[in-house]
């Protein structure tokens, strides 16, 4: 009786691990562009009621197809509440998403609320309280400070870990 001597090999797929490694990256990348196309079918559904649906399926597209660059460098989300400039009793949320154009100043649009049909109510810059001492003077009156805002929890960044620094900003 002979005995072999030597390696046994896996009856399983036969695929070498790199093979198995990329159909696996393929899968989770098309998981999750299937994940975000219908968060935005769902998304576009509900804002786009009442159009037409030549126009729904064009925004769909369009969403898909076109670089937003702008939007998508607005890296962050802070929440507060503004007061209404000639009734400071009342109020309104402001829902900040902000673009850091340097160090020293971010660009942020405002928005009613965090939702797909938010109203946009407001542009506001926030720059560092260096740059607006350097500011004229009469340019500084058109400013406010988000101090209070930010130490009185009033301004936040929700579902981060750290708060927002102190600055300033200008609504236009």
């Amino acid at each position: 009786m002979a005995s072999i001597r030597g390696t046994q090999h896996s009856r399983g797929s036969g695929r070498r691990p790199a093979a198995s490694l990329a159909i696996g990256v393929a899968a989770g990348v098309t998981a999750a562009a299937g994940l975000l196309l219908g968060r935005k079918v769902a998304t576009i559904s509900r804002v786009g009621k009442g159009h037409p649906l030549k126009h729904r399926a064009l925004d769909l597209a369009a969403g898909a197809m076109q670089p937003k660059y702008p939007l998508d460098a607005m890296s962050t989300y802070l929440n507060g509440f503004h007061m209404y400039a000639d009734d400071m009793g009342r109020q309104v949320e402001a829902t900040h998403f902000c673009i850091h154009l340097r160090h020293d100043l971010h660009q942020c649009v405002i928005f009613d609320r965090n939702a797909p049909d938010a109203r946009l109510i407001g542009i506001e810059y926030i720059i560092s309280e260096e740059r607006f001492r350097a500011l004229p003077v009469d340019e500084k009156r058109l400013w406010h400070s988000h101090h209070y805002e930010v130490k009185s929890g009033s301004l936040t960044a929700p579902a981060s870990p750290t708060s927002p620094n102190t600055s300033t900003s200008r609504t236009s």
